[in-house]
């Protein structure tokens, strides 16, 4: 029997669910501005006060960058102090991975899950009908032949930039699906990396942020 707490902080929703023996037995889950700091702690002492951990896994970009500190610092202190395996999952794998899985689509299909960034940016994978990347996760600026090369074929647009990929690509078979990052999102990839013994080295593992972090400096002069 294995228990594998999973974590979710990459967009704005909190997401914190149970996974045991490959089935989701909890998931809070709530959508807010600047909660994930007092939420996911919270999210989580409920669980544990309920399951006994054999791992923690934890969403592991491209996403938020305050989101991703928050959830693999969280992530790393419980593998860390309760002595149990840390597994980093690919955000957007993770997404892939579920709907297909959920959602089996015509063989020729592809995924396409997306994280929002600024103005017409996200950051965005390519996966096949079997969740098996085509196209490495990148930045993506968006403009009406974003995604072209896929003509004819089905496209599958989910993840918190989907909104805006859909309003603007001109794919012909373009689709757009209500599906956006959630802890319940990674219980294939999480199960999968558990029982093949994928663990993150939890001194050293570090989010996949895909961009640097920006410090912008105010230009007031106060002297």
């Amino acid at each position: 029997m294995s228990n594998i707490l999973l974590i979710e902080t990459t967009s704005p929703v909190c997401s914190v669910g149970l996974l045991s023996d490959g089935e989701l037995k909890m998931l809070l889950e709530e959508r807010g501005g600047n909660i994930h700091a007092a939420r996911s702690p919270e999210f989580v002492d409920r669980i544990m006060a309920n399951y006994e951990l054999d791992a923690v896994a934890v969403s592991s970009g491209p996403g938020s960058y305050t989101g991703l500190r928050i959830g693999v610092s969280l992530a790393k202190g419980l593998a860390y102090g309760k002595e149990i395996p840390l597994i980093a999952v690919p955000t957007l794998d993770a997404m892939a991975v579920y709907f297909v899985k959920i959602f089996p689509v015509s063989e020729n299909a592809v995924v396409i899950p997306t994280v929002d960034a600024r103005r017409m940016e996200i950051y965005a994978g390519v996966y096949d009908a079997g969740g098996k990347q085509l196209e490495e996760v990148k930045p993506v600026i968006l403009d009406k032949n974003t995604f072209s090369e896929y003509g004819d074929r089905e496209v599958f647009i989910m993840g918190s930039g989907a909104d805006k990929t859909y309003e603007t690509i001109s794919a012909k078979n373009k689709k757009k699906v209500n599906l956006l990052q959630s802890a319940a999102n990674m219980i294939f990839l999480a199960q999968q990396m558990f029982e093949n013994k994928e663990f993150a080295d939890v001194a050293y593992f570090e989010p996949f942020y895909l961009k640097q972090f920006l410090i912008t400096r105010s230009k007031k002069k106060f002297f």
